[in-house]
This record gives C-alpha cells, sequence and structure tokens, in this order.
C-alpha cells in the first residue's frame, strides 16, 4: 500500500513538472511586424485618362506608402516608364507628364498622364482579320502540269497564192510538284522542210520554298539575282534566295509616318490617293498606325478621326514610295554559286568549266535608309559594291553607290613583267 502511494506521488509530481516547464517555455520567435508589413505586394486594376485598359498590373507598396511598378507592366498599359531600381521597378512619383491616385478599397490605380508621357498605340491593318495568315496556311498536293504553245509559220509572195509552209514550232513547260519541292523543264521544238526536228532545253531546276522563313532553295539553271546597278546572269548551280512573295500579307515598302492622337476612343480611317484602305478603333491617347499598303511613286495619305459625336479632324501626310526601299529591320538576299551558261536559247548543254559565286543584300535601316552590297567572283575575276538609298521626302529617291573590281590574270601579267 505505501509502495502504491509512492508511484503515485511521483507520478502527479512529473505530471506537475512537465506542465511548469511547457508553461515556463516561451513561444517561437515571430518576424518582426516590419518585414511583413514593409513590402506589400499589389495586383491592381489600371484606369489612364479615366478608361479602363482592360488589365491587371503587379505593383508593390512600400513602408512609405510610395507605390512602384516594374517597367514592363508601365509599357502593358500605355505609360512611358523612366529609369528605375536595379530590380525593374520605377517609383510611379517618379514619372514625367504623370500623376496617379490609388484606391486601396477598389484595389484600382488611377493614371492621369499627357500624351507624351503615354506609349503610341500600335494599330496594324492585319488586326482586322482574325484568320491565319495566308502564307501560314499553305498546302501542297502531287501533281503535274503542262503548258505548250504552237506556232505554225506559212509564208506567200502573193496575196492570192497559197501560202508555202515554213516550220512548225512548240514550245513546252512541264512541272511536278509535291511538298518536297517542285521540279520544273522547259524546251523548244521546231520541224521545217529543211530540218525534220530539233529541240532545244532551256531551263531545268528543282525548287523549295519555306513560307515561315520567305526563303526558296533552288537547284538547277538558275538566274543570280541582282540590284539595279549589277547584273544577273545565268548559272547552272544552286541558289538560296529571299522571296517576299510567299508572305502575300507582308508590306515590304517602308510605310509613311502614320500617326496622330485621339482626346477620346474614336474611328481612324485612312486614305492613300483618295481611295479608303484602313478603318480601325482607337482609344484616347496618341496612336501608330502600320502596314497600310501605298502604290509606289508619289501620293498623299489622308487620316482622319472621327469620335462617337461625329467630329473630324484629317491630317494629309505626303510621301514616295518605292520599292526599291525596304522596311525597317527587312532583309533581302540571294546567294548563289555554280558555272556560268552559254549560248543559252541555241544549246541545250553550254557552261563554262570555272566555278564563280555571287551574293546580294538589301536591308532597311531605317524609312528613310535603305542599304545594298553585291560581290561576286571567279576563277580571275573578283566585283563588288554597295549602295545606299535615301527617302527625300515627296521629291523622290536618291542613291549613292560605290563598286571596284580585280582582274587577276591581268595583275599577274604586270607582276611577272615587273619580275623580269
Amino acid at each position: 500500500m505505501q509502495r502504491s502511494r509512492f508511484l503515485l506521488a511521483v507520478s502527479l509530481l512529473l505530471v506537475f513538472s512537465s506542465g511548469d516547464c511547457a508553461l515556463a517555455q516561451s513561444p517561437p520567435d515571430e518576424e518582426p511586424e516590419q518585414l511583413t508589413a514593409g513590402v506589400q505586394d499589389l495586383y491592381l486594376e489600371v484606369f489612364v485618362n479615366g478608361e479602363p485598359v482592360q488589365m491587371v498590373a503587379a505593383a508593390r507598396k512600400d513602408a512609405a506608402g510610395q507605390i512602384s511598378m516594374p517597367a514592363d507592366q508601365l509599357r502593358g498599359v500605355g505609360i512611358l516608364p523612366r529609369l528605375g531600381d536595379p530590380d525593374g521597378y520605377v517609383p510611379l512619383s517618379a514619372l514625367e507628364g504623370v500623376t496617379y491616385r490609388f484606391d486601396e478599397a477598389s484595389q484600382s490605380i488611377y493614371f492621369d498622364a499627357d500624351n507624351e508621357a503615354r506609349v503610341a498605340r500600335k494599330v496594324a491593318r492585319a488586326q482586322e482579320g482574325d484568320g491565319e495568315t495566308p502564307a501560314l496556311s499553305l498546302s501542297s498536293g502531287i501533281g503535274a502540269v503542262l503548258n505548250y504553245s504552237l506556232l505554225a509559220n506559212f509564208t506567200s509572195d502573193e496575196v492570192l497564192a497559197v501560202p508555202s509552209y515554213q516550220g512548225l514550232s512548240a514550245s513546252f513547260d512541264a512541272r511536278i510538284f509535291s511538298p518536297y519541292g517542285v521540279l520544273q523543264s522547259n524546251f523548244i521544238a521546231t520541224t521545217s522542210p529543211a530540218e525534220t526536228y530539233r529541240s532545244t532545253r532551256l531551263d531545268t531546276s528543282w525548287s523549295y520554298s519555306s513560307p515561315g522563313r520567305m526563303v526558296t532553295y533552288r537547284a538547277g539553271d538558275l538566274i543570280t539575282g541582282g540590284l539595279t546597278w549589277s547584273r544577273p546572269v545565268r548559272l547552272g548551280g544552286f541558289q538560296i534566295q529571299r522571296n517576299f512573295s510567299l508572305r502575300p500579307d507582308l508590306v515590304t515598302m517602308p510605310q509613311p509616318d502614320l500617326g496622330g492622337t485621339a482626346a477620346v476612343p474614336s474611328t481612324v480611317e485612312v486614305y492613300a490617293n483618295r481611295i479608303k484602305r484602313f478603318s480601325a478603333d482607337v482609344g484616347s491617347g496618341p496612336f501608330e498606325i502600320t502596314d497600310v499598303p501605298v502604290t509606289s511613286g508619289p501620293g498623299s495619305v489622308q487620316i482622319v478621326v472621327r469620335d462617337r459625336f461625329g467630329r473630324e479632324t484629317v491630317e494629309e501626310v505626303p510621301f514616295y514610295a518605292s520599292p526599291r526601299m525596304l522596311a525597317p529591320g527587312l532583309l533581302d538576299f540571294s546567294l548563289e554559286g555554280g558555272f556560268a551558261r552559254r549560248d543559252f536559247g541555241l544549246q541545250s548543254d553550254s557552261y563554262d568549266d570555272r566555278f564563280m559565286a555571287s551574293g546580294s543584300l538589301r536591308y532597311g535601316l531605317t524609312r528613310r535608309l535603305t542599304l545594298e552590297a553585291h560581290a561576286e567572283g571567279g576563277e580571275d575575276l573578283v566585283s563588288g559594291g554597295a549602295a545606299a538609298l535615301f527617302n527625300i521626302g515627296s521629291f523622290g529617291i536618291a542613291s549613292a553607290d560605290v563598286a571596284a573590281r580585280a582582274v587577276f590574270d591581268r595583275f599577274e601579267s604586270m607582276r611577272d613583267s615587273l619580275a623580269g
């Protein structure tokens, strides 16, 4: 009995001791209040000049109440950012020409911005359609095509006399197409009283086009790419060439500087030489119109901005467009190598035995400046040149070019004569 009482007393003592120890322990360390409340992440609905931009932007608010946004978020809502913190956040109070108001209850932010502080909204002709780009939706089957043309020749020395037969000629163009390219060959066949039959092959080539890259690969008989100040030649070889015709939706010529400002949501219409080319709805603020097709040569573009009350503002922009100029960022090229074709149209297989190569490049640096370069060479000849094309407003196109070439056998003969 005494032993049982002793064990019970020890057990009670241990229980109370452990409870005291548990109560004596301090609670786990908590993060300082300033760390959790110092910087607050926000996701705000954005309004610019009283209009919703239909976007939620990420922002942060520091302990002093200062609100910052990443630079890309500011551009996304149409505000021009300035230099910010190394992590990309820009204090909204540092924005020039912009004031803001933060509504904590609705988690919204309201910007009032001058036109100079807003990003010009891009308005493109491609936005009118909602289908795929025509060039990217092309498909190819398998088949063959034969085009031909027949010509019979009869002559007579007298009006009422029976004409005499002089000959028959025919031209044929045969093509076999598949997803792997197009095999094409054309030739001419003739027959006459003096010669029973004669045929001459003109061109035979295989070509493959990639619409996504806008590039055509060609092997066989081809014509080298050239510029207005170079001379293309016929080769038997290979070629890699830019092909803008694979993208009929792409405008390759530089477009006039089309833009403006809408005080309220409006409709913008563009007329080129009095013909309507484009219409779209724009919000308030600055806008810039891209890829509106215009005809080559001199002309003018009218930009009509019409608000919801029917009030119109019209601006006329003169321009001069030329296919020789390239839109900024576009690169046109043609690279080829092979053996020069001789006696084309007279003999079927006459090629020079010396290999030659050539390359032509065009690059649109700006709307008003296109750069060109060309080089070609073979066993004993190397030539090349460069040019620059300038758009001088509505007056036309000016160009400046320089070219040089070297004939090696002439230099070698001069070197030998000097050595002798």
